[in-house]
């Protein structure tokens, strides 16, 4: 087997641990939780969600003054950037870095070993991804230059957006503040962890580390495959070279591309599913306010996995072909296969 074989095939086996430590983490709190049925179903009398209203920190609290600060701040300094420059990108620039800075401001105020052990997986996630947006050249000198996500050129074509106070509204309601507020949810398991602190580590939460580590492989994995096929297209087109297959596809289907399209969106999402769970192993219920971090992380990632499958539909005849043959982001992964070969012919 080719490298790009063994690496996409270690990747499906690391997906059946993963879905392994998810159950792991289910069934102890069921099992840690004999009122399960009662407690979670009383709908009715509200009981549930008052019982985590509660679980929510004090506002006057340090740590949720300090993380709302931040989350205010970077809102108004990404704004501001992105109205001066013309460039959108500003929040991207951050977006590996913020859900970390959150995580360890939590650990600064209530130190915990889970509290840690989130801090640890949020940090490789972090150089992970600021690693891959540097060599696509999302950073730049002044900091507020950098590449721009070339979906916003799409989006400011929209009705209203294309306005010049449709656009600055965008800007400052979604851009800006949505996603920051969004960001500070996916990394707000921590604050229901810190409530635990009484709690010792359990073995889902091992479990949980070892499979956040093992999606960041995966993301850095898929990351190297697009990179690689990427690096290679252009370098043959700059040299005038005729592109053959399965360069001439024009987009990758190979590797873990072969297995879903998104393989790096997939693995991204379920990280920060993983990370809420964190506050399940800790004891919280299983349906806390802190889950509307992944929540919205996942309508956030479906709606731009629309668009952009919508702007390379257009310009690559085949992408519909190959939407028909690979799923979106999951599959019934066959840890047997060994080729990874491209999917469209």
């Amino acid at each position: 087997m080719s490298r790009l074989d063994v690496e996409s095939r270690l990747c499906v086996l690391f997906t059946y641990f993963i879905a392994f430590s998810c159950v792991a983490t289910f069934v102890c709190y069921e099992a840690s939780n004999q009122d399960f049925t009662v407690k979670q179903l009383d709908l009715e009398s509200h009981k549930v969600i008052y019982d985590e209203l509660r679980n929510f920190p004090n506002v006057s609290s340090p740590v949720l003054f300090t993380c709302i600060s931040t989350v205010a701040f970077v809102s108004l300094l990404v704004y501001v950037a992105g109205e001066l420059t013309g460039n959108w990108s500003q929040v991207d620039k951050l977006w590996s870095l913020l859900p970390t800075l959150y995580i360890w401001e939590v650990m600064f105020f209530n130190p915990s070993k889970r509290v840690f052990l989130m801090a640890l997986v949020s940090t490789l996630w972090s150089i992970r991804l600021t690693y891959n947006f540097t060599r696509r050249g999302g950073y730049g000198w002044p900091p507020w230059t950098g590449d721009e996500d070339y979906r916003w050129e799409y989006v400011r074509k929209w009705p209203v957006i294309s306005t010049r106070v449709g656009g600055s509204l965008f800007n400052l309601l979604f851009i800006s503040i949505y996603q920051n507020i969004l960001l500070f949810l996916t990394a707000s398991p921590v604050l229901i962890c810190s409530l635990y602190n009484h709690v010792p580590l359990r073995t889902t939460d091992w479990l949980l580390t070892v499979s956040c580590i093992l999606l960041i492989y995966i993301e850095y994995t898929a990351d190297q495959h697009q990179f690689d096929f990427q690096t290679e297209k252009w370098s043959r087109r700059s040299a005038g070279r005729k592109l053959e297959f399965p360069y001439s596809v024009g987009f990758p289907s190979h590797g873990l591309f072969s297995v879903c399209r998104h393989p790096n969106y997939t693995a991204e999402m379920t990280i920060w599913i993983l990370v809420y769970l964190f506050s399940v192993s800790a004891g919280a219920s299983l349906f806390n306010w802190s889950s509307s971090g992944w929540i919205l992380l996942c309508l956030l990632f479906q709606g731009s996995t629309n668009l952009s499958e919508g702007i390379t539909s257009a310009k690559y005849p085949l992408y519909k072909r190959y939407q028909e043959k690979v799923p979106c982001f999951l599959s019934l992964f066959n840890p047997l296969k060994t080729k990874f070969s491209s999917a469209v012919q």
